[in-house]
């Protein structure tokens, strides 16, 4: 071998090298994002959160929404004569938890933050609270004649609550 064909052997292992580097480099990135969405789904989570954690007490004491009870529809009388008696901030808590719910859907779908950790989250909350909010939700889409309002958290509300959670391997 002369030291041309050394150098093609050369260049041919280096693109070789260069080519695998690219494949590693690919995944390593794939993989990070991946890692990077799972923590911002933490961001959703209700747990850490006294203001929310205060707000659901008194909905559940108010309004009946939470515990072990079957869940039902809480009318939009209800929540009036919650508002005129001794709860008049019901209907901004109600659309605080709402909205928070959205803000989490709408991350999951423009793949912002990871659905499966999203939903082993707040997944029973969020169709909990799509469910029992329902008239409040067609109330408030109504009112602003938007039937897009809380259009995410009713598609994820519906298809957690027909699909069975999948599992997940271990992170890498």
């Amino acid at each position: 071998m002369n030291l041309r064909d050394w150098a093609l052997v050369a260049a041919a292992g280096g693109a070789v090298i260069a080519v695998i580097e690219l494949l590693f480099i690919g995944w390593r990135l794939r993989a990070d994002h991946d890692w990077n969405r799972r923590v911002t789904a933490l961001r959703f989570g209700f747990g850490d959160d006294p203001s929310i954690t205060a707000i659901r007490v008194r909905l559940n004491r108010e309004l009946d929404v939470g515990g072990d009870r079957t869940p039902r529809e809480v009318t939009l009388e209800q929540i009036q004569d919650a508002a005129s008696s001794t709860y008049p901030e019901v209907e901004g808590e109600i659309t605080l938890l709402l909205n928070k719910l959205e803000y989490m859907c709408v991350a999951i779908e423009n793949r912002i933050a990871d659905e499966k950790t999203c939903r082993e989250m707040v997944g029973g909350i969020a169709i909990l609270y799509h469910r029992l909010f329902r008239p409040f939700i067609e109330e408030k889409r109504d009112y602003f004649r938007r039937d897009t309002i809380y259009q995410h958290l009713e598609h994820y509300a519906h298809r957690w609550s027909t699909k069975p959670l999948p599992r997940r391997g271990k992170t890498g």
